[in-house]
């Protein structure tokens, strides 16, 4: 008996172990590899949709970038700058307008307030005081149009620069059940409460515009400047004006979600959150009560071009010669006998003056100024500025100053003087042989001023004071461009390919200019205006751009004669 029961000990500890482990396994393993198999599951799962809604965030944050809205006072804007070669942006005259970014806007206005302070000019200050009020008018009707957009239940269209509907909304939608559906082999996947809302980055972000150079000037701290270009949602202020840009970034980019707010009547709210709850009943159990939905979300921030192509020149003409007593455009600037009334003062409309024969003039005002209020120094004032603001966020603020001290006989070499803003925003003054440009010509819509002093009359043609295709004419407050249309380009005027290079025209723009016509000129090279064609990369460009974007053009003209000053 004691053996017997001796040999059966074992086999019954083996046998306990045995059920121990069925009911471990049974109890503890399996539900475990259950339970992480099915966290693994959500995490893999869940690792999916989010990148599927980031893809959404991105495509949604481009197509806001493509959105262009009119604005009454400044022309065609955006979240991105954009070339005049835009099929939904042709003014009168069939030629398209640049589209100009927000931010753009913003450092244009900031940087010509610097500007005008520093030349100590309170006319210049006005006007920049002036552009300021329209610039939060413009901001307040792009803010209220993205808005709408991403808003399933506005009806409102809206288009990009060549006239294409964008739906920044439904396209993410549509790209995030795609992605879905293409992910869950073929099945739809359920999505509820898609949302696609705007606000801005709590620490501030990038953006692709550029801060005034030399930074020293204004000593701009880390928290207002990156690389040379402004921070965004962070408040950067110029002579008592308050500048916030939008965050934006050279491509579409995800934003981190913790730094995203919602708006608060302050900042311009271009960061793109876009969010929902998704469906999938593969990861959960009806029986054990749990939701069968993942709420996804993403951000990003839209894309912004940075402005490009030559701008406008101020063009500076001496009829009969300059005049010792005004050596320079400070001179010009600040006449002693300033307060001198307008001889002529007015607008032209039905076309150009004197080029089209139908156009004549019209009573006009010089804003922000009553009209008794006019005189030289004004006009002056007036035109120089419009020429900077012409000029985007180019100019350097040194060498502008320099600039309007610079004296005109350091150049002069025939009877005109064009300044103009190279790649890197310093002024170039130049005095060529022959002149391309339209001499003495006002453009449709646009203002001109003469007044005339004891000992002089100076005339001012203003073609780019009244902007864009609802209140600047025929050019859309365009500068002029030259004829022919290369003239950037020709030994002819005193200039070469190279230096057109250089200066940020001709084949610096990516183009190249040739005739649809015998060219049978007396210039070598010239392709006439009215016979130009642009190519890229040696084929047809698909849409032609506007002619002055090649070479530049005419944006003001200060015609200067004196009477008994040499």
């Amino acid at each position: 008996m004691n053996r017997r029961t001796s040999r059966n000990k074992p086999r019954s500890a083996s046998g306990g172990i045995l059920v121990l482990a069925v009911i471990v396994l049974a109890f503890v393993v399996i539900p475990a590899w259950f339970f992480f198999s099915k966290c693994g599951l959500l995490v893999e799962t869940q690792s999916r949709y989010q990148s599927n809604m980031e893809a959404a965030s991105l495509l949604a944050a481009e197509r806001l970038s493509k959105i262009v809205v009119i604005d009454p006072h400044f022309g065609f804007i955006s979240l991105s700058n954009q070339p005049p070669i835009g099929k939904a942006t042709l003014a009168e005259d069939g030629e398209p307008c640049p589209v100009t970014s927000i931010n753009n806007l913003f450092a244009t206005v900031r940087l010509d307030t610097i500007i005008a302070h520093e030349m100590n000019n309170d006319d210049m200050c006005a006007l920049a005081d002036a552009d300021y009020k329209q610039m939060k008018r413009a901001e307040e009707l792009l803010q209220s149009s993205l808005q709408s957009a991403v808003n399933p239940e506005d009806r409102h269209e809206w288009s990009d620069m060549n006239g294409n509907e964008i739906s920044a909304y439904g396209d993410a939608l549509a790209l995030l059940e795609t992605n879905l559906r293409s992910n869950n082999g073929g099945r739809p996947v359920a999505v509820r409460d898609f949302r696609v809302s705007l606000g801005w980055l709590k620490r501030g972000g990038t953006t692709n515009t550029s801060a005034p150079a030399p930074l020293s000037w204004e000593h701009l701290s880390a928290e207002c400047q990156q690389g040379g270009k402004y921070k965004s949602g962070v408040d950067i202020p110029a002579f008592g004006k308050s500048f916030i840009f939008a965050s934006v970034a050279p491509t579409p980019a995800l934003a981190d979600q913790s730094m995203f707010s919602e708006p608060d009547g302050k900042r311009f709210c271009s960061v793109v959150k876009v969010e929902a709850d998704i469906e999938d009943s593969n990861l959960f159990d009806a029986k054990f009560g749990r939701e069968k939905w993942l709420h996804i979300s993403a951000c990003a921030v839209p894309p912004e071009h940075a402005q490009v192509g030559p701008t406008g020149a101020l063009m500076v003409f001496f009829p009969i010669g300059p005049a010792d007593a005004l050596r320079s455009l400070s001179d010009v600037l600040h006449l002693q006998d300033g307060q001198d009334k307008p001889a002529r003062f007015y607008q032209a409309v039905d076309g150009d003056l004197p080029v089209d024969s139908e156009a004549s003039t019209a009573p006009t005002q010089l804003e922000p100024w009553e009209p008794q209020d006019i005189n030289s120094n004004r006009v002056v004032a007036a035109g120089l500025y419009c020429w900077l603001r012409a000029s985007g966020v180019k100019p350097r603020i040194d060498s502008t100053l320099n600039a309007m001290t610079s004296e005109f006989s350091r150049s002069l070499k025939s009877s005109n003087l064009l300044y103009e803003f190279d790649p890197h925003g310093n002024v170039t003054i130049s005095s060529l042989p022959a002149m391309p440009l339209p001499i003495s010509v006002l453009s449709d819509q646009q203002v001109f001023v003469e007044t005339r002093g004891d000992n002089y009359s100076i005339c001012c043609y203003n073609n780019v004071y009244n902007l864009g295709t609802i209140k600047g004419g025929k050019h859309a407050g365009q500068p002029l461009a030259g004829d022919p249309i290369n003239w950037c380009d020709l030994p002819y005027f005193g200039l070469s390919a190279e230096s057109a290079r250089a200066d940020g025209k001709g084949a610096a723009t990516g183009l190249t200019v040739v005739s649809n016509k015998w060219a049978s000129g007396q210039i070598p090279g010239a392709v006439d205006r009215d016979d130009a064609e642009f190519q890229f990369n040696g084929k047809r460009a698909a849409v032609q751009p506007r002619q002055s974007y090649y070479s530049g053009g005419v944006a003001v003209e200060l015609s200067i004669s004196a009477f008994g000053m040499n």
